[in-house]
């Protein structure tokens, strides 16, 4: 079971011959001391598990099976004395192998002192003993693969160095069982946003349901009047409405309030909502396009895209499970080259928890004018509009070129800009490291899909890390 933060397993080796020989006892003191520093460090945003000091091959098989039977985000092997092959090799065989290793090159004392003592010099020797492990070990145990990382017990860097990459296996490990669901289906024409389900499930360990309309039905019927009329006034106290009438927000409140029970009672982390006129216009049987819908959810730190988009509701998943903040869906709209700067959202969809004002958050009509009802009715809808907080981003998207999936990262800044009478929630973001003819042609000779997930923050080098762990191509912007 996937704890509240990663949990790390380090195996710390001190060969039995250099705890035992040369007069050299007080070699314990100082590496338990050691140890001490690093599992301080990591503690502060780990559970970390360490038993003892492996020092034979028996402690090393004794130490694989009890860390095979912890649920382990990240395993660190580190000699921090030199260690002959045989107490690593028992460690190896006996783990579970898909738990990724770190393997650390870790010297006791920093830099080279001048009064270097032989006690001292001992907590340098597993230098020596990794770059002989790094050697022996892929001849002696298949899949041997790992991280790498060398620096001091105590080095604040290299803490959080290994406390990224344990995080970004600790969300990959909190999405396996997670229940997550289309409604009702997939938008036609989109095929970036076509998945192949079955992979899905099988490289995230997801469990994927489909749901019909009827299940809506069953959950919109079950919501009280007063509830709806509830959530009505919290629109109006929070948001300035503009053209929607009074028939507009208590349809789209209904939906929400509808939509929200049928999450709870079929134990949902995810959803992707279609509202295709072409193909899945059951919602307009409710008069709705469901924009407040997934708005709200949103808000709620919900992963829920638009168009039947269950690569990018996995995105939004990550991103939030990274930083705890609500995900906003974003797709490329306009650009300015003098700028270096684009501007993008989705069509009257966003988290109003990211808006730059609070106070200039408006309900409008759909950028789209008008859609017509299956009765013949004519409505113009209920979109969201105003600008995202200015701020560091960090772009996600995920998606499948000829069946193999690989993630897009992209790392911007969103600017503080006016609020554009445009019906729909927006950012314009300046991209940080190239220019806006290089960052389209490698967004789109890369593919893999045009929805983003944004999250403030620079959160990076999680995702690269997710992608590493995953075996995933990425393209990093």
């Amino acid at each position: 079971m996937v704890g509240p933060r990663p949990r790390i397993g380090l195996f710390a080796t001190v060969d039995e011959l250099y705890s035992t020989a040369f007069d050299m006892a007080e070699i314990d003191k100082v590496v338990k001391d050691d140890i001490s520093k690093l599992i301080n460090n990591l503690s502060v945003q780990n559970e970390v598990v360490f038993r003892k000091i492996a020092r034979t091959e028996k402690d090393g098989i004794e130490e694989g099976r009890y860390f095979c039977g912890l649920d382990l985000d990240l395993i660190i092997i580190s000699e921090f004395v030199y260690t002959l092959d045989e107490v690593i090799i028992g460690f190896l065989k006996n783990i579970n192998k898909k738990v990724p290793i770190l393997v650390l090159m870790v010297q006791g004392y920093e830099g080279i002192p001048e009064d270097l003592s032989v006690k001292d010099f001992s907590r340098s020797w597993g230098i020596n003993g990794t770059v002989q492990l790094t050697s022996s070990i892929p001849n002696m145990v298949d899949g041997f693969e790992y991280k790498f990382l060398v620096g001091n017990p105590g080095e604040k860097s290299i803490s959080e160095k290994i406390s990224l990459f344990a995080k970004a296996s600790w969300v990959i490990n909190s999405l396996k069982k997670l229940k997550l669901a289309y409604l009702p289906g997939v938008f036609k024409g989109m095929h970036d946003n076509w998945d192949n389900n079955a992979k899905l499930e099988k490289l995230f360990g997801i469990e994927l349901d489909w749901l019909n309309f009827s299940d809506v039905v069953k959950e919109v019927r079950k919501v009280k009047e007063e509830e709806i009329k509830a959530e009505v006034e919290d629109m109006r106290k929070k948001y300035k409405i503009i053209e929607p009438e009074d028939i507009d927000l208590y349809d789209e409140a209904r939906m929400y309030l509808g939509v929200k029970n049928l999450i709870k009672n079929k134990n949902l982390s995810g959803l992707t909502i279609t509202v295709d006129p072409n193909n899945c216009n059951e919602f307009m049987d409710f008069r709705v396009l469901a924009y407040y819908t997934m708005s709200k959810l949103m808000d709620d730190c919900f992963a829920c895209s638009d168009e039947g988009d269950m690569s990018h509701v996995i995105c939004q998943l990550i991103l939030g499970k990274l930083t705890g903040s609500p995900v906003q869906q974003w797709e490329n709209w306009a650009f300015d080259k003098s700028k270096n700067i684009v501007m993008g959202g989705h069509s009257g969809i966003g988290s109003t928890r990211l808006a730059k004002d609070k106070n200039e958050i408006y309900v409008r009509n759909l950028m789209y004018d008008t859609y017509t009802l299956p009765d013949g009715q004519v409505r113009k809808g209920f979109a969201f509009n105003f600008v995202l907080k200015p701020g560091k981003v960090t772009l996600l998207t995920m998606g499948a070129i000829h069946d193999e999936y690989k993630l897009k990262i992209v790392r911007g800044s969103a600017i503080d800009y006016s609020l554009l009478d445009i019906h729909s929630p927006f950012a314009v973001i300046k991209i940080d490291n190239t220019d806006i003819e290089d960052y389209f042609e490698k967004i789109c000779r890369f593919g893999c899909g045009k929805h983003f997930a944004l999250v403030y923050g620079d959160v990076s080098e999680e995702c690269v890390s997710i992608a590493e762990i995953m075996k995933m191509d990425y393209l990093l912007i």
